[in-house]
């Protein structure tokens, strides 16, 4: 390490919970550069704090943010965070990483201050929310919604202009980046995220798991998981296993992250679990389902692979760190006859779906979290004493 470092990140948690893939990676890189001597700290919105969270936690410091929103108007509270990251980020702070639209108004070197600014796109925002409103359609959007989108299009694009460097998770986010808001390749990188290293199941294991959730031998169990069912593509997979039902199939799918719901044709909402339960989930099931509309890169994916389950992913999942009908399954379309037939193709050919396992665990899930840190900190040294 040349020198000791003032690190600032923002995280939508504080950085002792490890809830959601952004905080994950946040949590990872705090953790890992405090370790190396750096002095860090994680920016959070006050209303994500837990009564019994540290003030300090494995060295960093939680510094809870001002969220001010309004409920008809959720960006809001975007910018409400955005300014008060800002405004933190001018006192002791060396290097600020900022995520999407949060680095909106940051100081940086770009706009004549000290500070380097290093946004990191997990995937577009704009391309989120263009989502959400499509699943809209036939109804009278709630007041602030428009505007709200072009809020975010204008927050985010103002948090690329300014930041030193941007970091895309994944080479389609780039892509995405440099179309939408014509950002310089010269200025950006992609990073693909790391995750822990987990345990690999043992039969023993899969054999509870699957007694616990009540599947029979002959039953074959489908993971999906994620809270937003427009943009995971719920409604195909649901379509799909509706189709392998009516033609003889025994398949269960189990979707993780939305409202619990009783089984209804062969789908199952558990609602969201705790992360045991969602390793046993990974661990009983067949495959792994991703019939995304859009993604950044799904670090479920990363952990179903460590796992050595079987991934039948959309081309719009961005798994750019494997290579399709190697490391996993793509399916062009969102036609649920397409998946259907993915499915059963895989579900009875068990040298195929062993294959894919194995180069799945090795494409999708080699990379380290330190592996992670240690690339973005090698990118903040090199840029630290260069120009902007």
């Amino acid at each position: 390490m040349t020198r000791r470092l003032r690190i600032l990140l923002f995280s939508p948690r504080h950085p002792s919970v490890s809830s959601v893939g952004v905080a994950n990676v946040v949590s990872a890189l705090a953790r890992s550069w405090s370790r190396a001597g750096h002095e860090v700290r994680v920016a959070f919105p006050e209303n994500a704090l837990d009564d019994r969270a540290p003030s300090e936690w494995e060295g960093v410091r939680a510094v809870p943010l001002p969220a001010q929103g309004r409920a008809h108007r959720p960006k809001s509270l975007e910018r409400s965070l955005a300014e008060g990251l800002a405004e933190e980020a001018r006192d002791r702070t060396d290097v600020v990483l900022a995520n999407n639209e949060y680095g909106a108004f940051l100081p940086s070197r770009r706009t004549g201050g000290s500070v380097l600014s290093v946004v990191v796109l997990h995937g577009l925002v704009l391309r989120f929310m263009q989502l959400e409103r499509a699943t809209r359609r036939g109804l009278r959007p709630r007041a602030g919604y428009y505007p709200d989108l072009r809020a975010v299009r204008a927050l985010e694009r103002s948090s690329i202009e300014r930041a030193d460097r941007v970091v895309a998770i994944s080479r389609r986010v780039l892509g995405d980046a440099e179309a939408a808001y014509a950002l310089e390749p010269a200025r950006a990188s992609v990073i693909y995220n790391g995750q822990p290293t987990v345990p690999p199941p043992r039969p023993e294991e899969r054999e509870r798991a699957r007694a616990h959730l009540s599947a029979s031998p002959r039953t074959r169990l489908l993971a999906l998981v994620g809270a937003d069912p427009y943009r995971k593509g719920l409604d195909v997979a649901r379509a799909a296993v509706a189709k392998l039902r009516i033609e003889g199939e025994s398949v269960r799918l189990l979707h993780v992250g939305g409202a619990p719901a009783p089984e209804e044709d062969g789908v199952v909402g558990l609602g969201r679990v705790s992360d045991p339960m969602l390793r046993e989930v990974m661990v009983a099931s067949d495959l792994l389902l991703l019939p995304s509309r859009y993604e950044g890169f799904p670090m479920i994916a990363q952990e179903a692979a460590a796992l050595g389950l079987p991934i039948v992913a959309s081309e719009a999942s961005g798994l750019d760190l494997g290579r399709p009908g190697e490391s996993h399954v793509e399916v062009r379309s969102n036609r649920p006859a397409e998946w259907a037939d993915a499915v059963r193709s895989l579900l009875r050919n068990d040298a195929a779906r062993g294959r894919i396992a194995e180069r799945g665990r090795r494409e999708l899930s080699g990379r380290t979290l330190e592996e992670m840190a240690g690339d973005y900190l090698r990118l903040v040294e090199s840029q630290r004493f260069s120009n902007a």
